[in-house]
């Protein structure tokens, strides 16, 4: 007799169960990127807190802290670094502190210039549980402003700032408001949050497909804010006439300096653009560390003075 060949019945059960096995391996992979997504989604909304490890005393500056409220009502920590009339804001990048822009707050002071370091909404000793790349950072930039031009001893129309990163985008983000400042140093900044959350593969090495979609999706979720919404690029022009630096490092890997040149496009005048030859994201000061100095003193001398 020959081999009796498996029925009808037996087919459609080996389909049935090659069809599930298929079904639940697709169910883990989109569980998986899942997890990825909200995982690199949070580090983006909520960052880590992490406070700043020396003071301005110890780096030879006298200082006073201060809180004062953003736009929109958090308190907000900072070090107010007495030098003169004239007064520059510092601003820090994404889930950093006040304590990282000492360096350069050193520089400035020995210029003359008075100095306001602050921490952002959710970072460092400030209040506020959300990061939103700049777009409500906008509001602390606008309250570290209202707080300078009452302070006594402050002249409100010298009022410059610096910002890297995040911080430069907060600075362009303040759109007319921003022209309060005498001077803006925007160091590292992105030029739209499409390109950016389109590019945090790149920060958290995950490939770019489908990360590129889904943690934008997955920020979107958390913070309540399209991609869009955060757009230096498309408020940049409402500075002026307010005097703009552009500085970006040429091999920045995930804020291209093509975001610099963009900003620098769009911003009216006056408007100058640095792009430094070696340096990559937020590097710029320590790569070209004497000609940084020189440039930026040059241009709050040209701006505040």
């Amino acid at each position: 007799m020959s081999a009796a060949t498996p029925g009808p019945s037996r087919r459609a059960r080996a389909l049935r169960l090659s069809a599930a096995a298929v079904a639940t391996g697709l169910v883990g992979v989109a569980f998986q990127l899942g997890v990825f997504s909200v995982q690199a989604a949070r580090q983006v909304v909520y960052p880590a807190r992490s406070l700043h490890d020396r003071t301005p005393a110890q780096v030879g500056l006298p200082y006073e802290s201060v809180a004062f409220p953003s736009r929109d009502g958090l308190m907000l920590t900072g070090w107010y670094i007495p030098g003169g009339p004239t007064t520059v804001v510092l601003t820090h990048g994404h889930g950093g502190n006040k304590g990282q822009l000492l360096d350069t707050a050193d520089f400035l002071h020995r210029a003359g210039y008075s100095l306001l370091l602050f921490d952002f909404r959710a970072s460092g000793e400030s209040e506020g549980d959300q990061s939103t790349l700049g777009y409500h950072e906008a509001k602390d930039v606008a309250g570290a402003v209202d707080y300078l031009r009452q302070r006594p001893g402050v002249d409100g129309t010298r009022i410059g700032a610096l910002g890297i990163s995040m911080g430069a985008a907060a600075l362009l983000l303040t759109g007319d408001d921003g022209r309060r400042f005498a001077g803006i140093v925007a160091d590292s900044a992105f030029s739209d949050g499409e390109s950016l959350v389109g590019r945090l593969d790149r920060w958290f090495n995950l490939p770019r497909w489908p990360f590129s979609v889904t943690v934008p999706l997955a920020v979107q979720y958390y913070s309540g804010l399209a991609p869009r919404d955060i757009a230096p690029l498309a408020r940049v022009v409402d500075l002026a006439p307010t005097p703009l630096l552009v500085i970006h490092g040429e091999l920045d890997p995930g804020i291209p300096a093509e975001d610099a040149r963009a900003i620098f496009a769009a911003a009216g005048a006056p408007k100058e653009l640095w792009v430094v030859e070696g340096a990559g994201h937020g590097q710029s000061f320590s790569t070209a560390r004497s000609e940084y100095v020189s440039r930026v003193l040059a241009f709050f001398e040209r701006t505040l003075r």
